[in-house]
């Protein structure tokens, strides 16, 4: 991408608009979607253009524009799934979404409302809001409204992903273009945009938090703090309506990015101060809710005692070599079968599954950034010049919601909303350099070959169990 010439840009676009409105439009026996597509299209790229916080916009107003056709196309591979392949994944929580948002039965609930129903009474609300505008000018409530509100949140994510890796990296153009290419082929990213779910929208304002705390710690003042500490503040109650869980991913960011300060930037008394401000509030939060904390251990604990009874058949790669083993055990293994699942990876090919058949896509995905993720890790323990605050940052958070996840649900969509610092930390690795491509090859093949040996083991398991 480094030599990306507007000819080929433009191909690009170009080529997963028709593809997106080719799915669409056979999909749905209609050409609303295109309308609509064009329509939330520009509208999107209306906001990306006019935010307050853009300055110099190229390189986020080219990710926009390649994420939003890519993410359609996605929506349009969805769409034929469930309209052709009854797909199993979006007759469930997808298809009572859509009811929910859509529905006149729920035409008098409130956000409370369905709260007592359904977790992510937030984006219902934004969705029936949605709906309701383009009823007004005259569009049928199709599913494909929805899924672009969904394509909006993860292409207003990847401006936001940009903006993070300028705070980063500067004007370092490759990395830049490096971020862009790996959330627009993350296969995860694919779903979220193209099934009815919400976590569409939880990355978009996980991202947005990210970026808030990543803008702080580049340029500690006062404002950019007031910020923080009222995104810190404002998130819990927000997720709270998309996602009980992620309640504290908050002040873990918070606890991130204290540690970040604290141990990689110049310690001015100015700044131990705010820490020790900020270090104060988090110890009387603790203290004030010490009981909720314990609740939600509890909630956390008995999330993992479900899935270990969903995958402990005797069959389970899975609960063999993961789920039934000592907690220090599975705290080494996990994480790396988070990005491996499933095994084998072809299996999402196979099930008439949109669902599995984009996670498969993306363990495919990372066999290829978990090795650049491992040598960026390798070049901060090597090298202290890449230890910058914002770096670290990105690394703690990565590795501290990959342990977490791998601890309780180890399932993928859940470390998804968070992906964007994993990008962060992959682009240290710079592969047009070298010895940092030599190093990458190395770490690549030695992966792979693992990666062969436990679908060999999978297989062996037929004859072994």
């Amino acid at each position: 991408m480094r030599n990306l010439s507007s000819n080929k840009f433009t191909f690009f676009v170009i080529f997963f608009w028709l593809l997106g409105f080719a799915l669409n439009t056979i999909s749905y026996l209609s050409i609303e979607p295109i309308i609509l597509s064009i329509i939330f299209y520009y509208f999107g790229l209306l906001v990306v253009k006019n935010s307050v916080l853009q300055k110099n916009i190229n390189f986020e107003s080219i990710a926009y524009k390649l994420t939003f056709p890519v993410m359609w196309f996605a929506a349009g591979i969805a769409a034929v799934y469930a309209n052709y392949l009854n797909d199993p994944s979006q007759l469930h929580d997808a298809i009572d979404f859509y009811n929910f948002a859509t529905s006149s039965e729920f035409n008098e609930f409130s956000l409370t409302d369905f709260q007592r129903v359904t977790e992510g009474s937030g984006v219902i609300i934004i969705w029936r809001s949605v709906y309701d505008f383009m009823a007004i000018l005259g569009f049928s409530s199709g599913m494909y409204i929805g899924i672009l509100v969904n394509i909006l949140f993860v292409s207003f994510a990847s401006v936001l992903a940009v903006k993070i890796g300028r705070l980063a990296y500067g004007n370092d153009v490759y990395k830049i273009k490096a971020i862009i290419v790996l959330f627009l082929f993350c296969g995860m990213y694919w779903l979220f945009s193209a099934v009815y779910l919400r976590d569409a929208a939880i990355l978009f304002f996980v991202t947005t938090l990210s970026y808030l705390w990543t803008r702080y710690i580049n340029q500690a003042n006062i404002f950019n703090l007031i910020i923080v500490i009222m995104a810190t503040i404002i998130m819990p109650i927000l997720f709270v309506y998309l996602r009980a869980e992620l309640y504290y991913a908050p002040f873990a960011f918070l606890l991130a990015g204290i540690s970040a300060l604290l141990a990689f930037s110049e310690r001015s008394a100015k700044k131990m101060i705010v820490m020790i401000f900020i270090g104060v509030l988090i110890i009387s939060f603790l203290y004030i809710f010490q009981e909720e904390l314990h609740s939600f251990g509890k909630i956390l604990t008995e999330g993992n005692r479900q899935y270990a009874e969903v995958v402990q058949s005797n069959t389970s790669l899975g609960y063999i070599i993961v789920i039934n083993q000592p907690i220090y055990i599975r705290s080494l293994i996990a994480p790396f079968y988070l990005f491996l699942s499933p095994i084998p990876f072809w299996s999402g090919l196979l099930d008439g599954s949109v669902y599995h058949l984009f996670k498969s896509m993306n363990t495919v995905f990372f066999y290829f950034v978990l090795p650049l993720i491992l040598l960026s890790t390798y070049k901060l323990f090597t090298h202290k010049v890449y230890r910058s605050p914002v770096i670290m940052f990105h690394a703690f958070i990565t590795f501290g919601f990959v342990l977490a996840v791998s601890l309780t649900s180890l399932e993928g969509r859940h470390i998804g909303v968070f992906l964007v610092s994993a990008f962060i930390l992959a682009v240290l690795a710079d592969i047009a350099n070298s010895t940092d491509r030599n190093r990458y090859e190395i770490i690549l093949f030695i992966y792979l070959i693992l990666v062969f040996m436990i679908h060999v083991a999978w297989s062996l398991k037929f004859f072994l169990i």
